[in-house]
């Protein structure tokens, strides 16, 4: 890595770094973090007036547990917050990516303010994650499996879950949702072994002064060649599942 000093006293850098070990007290965590570092410039005369772009390759970190892998971006840096573009990563078997530009403004697809309170935005797409790689990494119990893709678009202003505003849209196939509670009651109650769905669609929101913490589920909805599952409810941090479902056979 080279360096210049400039009789003003700002300093330029530019060159290859290692990050390793990286951790952030956000929401969602970050840990285990390590990358290489193409540095394209960077300035600095003080703690408030600094500056810097960078290409990031070769990551690895844990976010909320689950495992990021091969990620790569651009990485802006300036002294209020962290900027990634162009992010990609390999994640559950499949792969999340930022997003472009929303609606002609300039919201970057992940953003990190550099905050004692840490306030994030991002908006990602998810592509292929696999359900049953969410089972063995977060340790749930039952049966779970299918395909996931789809977009969030979410921000908040300190590390606190309850603090999340935002909308999240999300497809399935061939999904087999065993670890739903109130799926299962539908199965047994109507004598039915739990199905593999064909396709699935969810549509969810999060407003902490208007939903108290917790996940508002505008839209849920499984198909399958004999039977539909459509709902509406709450998904309380905590995890409890508060869906109001209905069953239709598709043979009538």
């Amino acid at each position: 890595m080279g360096g210049s000093g400039e009789s003003s006293g700002e300093l330029q850098v530019t060159g290859q770094a290692k990050l390793i070990d990286v951790q952030l007290d956000a929401a969602p965590s970050f840990a285990n973090g390590s990358a290489s570092l193409t540095v394209d410039s960077f300035s600095w005369q003080d703690s408030r007036h600094f500056s810097g772009t960078m290409a990031v390759t070769s990551g690895e970190v844990l976010v909320g547990g689950l495992a990021l892998s091969q990620t790569s971006g651009q990485l802006s840096i300036q002294p209020d917050a962290v900027f990634f573009h162009d992010f990609e990563a390999g994640l559950l078997g499949g792969k999340v990516h930022t997003l472009g530009l929303n609606k002609g403004s300039t919201k970057p697809g992940i953003r990190i303010g550099l905050q004692p309170e840490a306030p994030i935005q991002l908006r990602v797409g998810v592509e292929g994650l696999d359900l049953s790689q969410v089972r063995r990494e977060l340790n749930l119990p039952g049966a779970l499996s299918g395909r996931v893709q789809g977009e969030l678009d979410f921000s908040s202003t300190s590390p606190s879950p309850l603090d999340y505003s935002g909308v999240g849209s999300l497809t399935i196939e061939d999904g087999y949702l065993g670890t739903v509670p109130v799926l299962s009651a539908l199965w047994e109650s109507g004598g039915i072994q739990p199905p593999t769905f064909k396709s699935g669609k969810l549509l969810f929101k999060t407003h902490p002064k208007k939903h108290y913490g917790r996940i508002r589920l505008e839209e849920f909805d499984l198909h399958h060649d004999l039977l539909t599952v459509t709902g509406q409810g709450w998904l309380g941090m905590d995890g409890y599942l508060d869906l109001k479902a209905t069953l239709r056979s598709g043979l009538v």
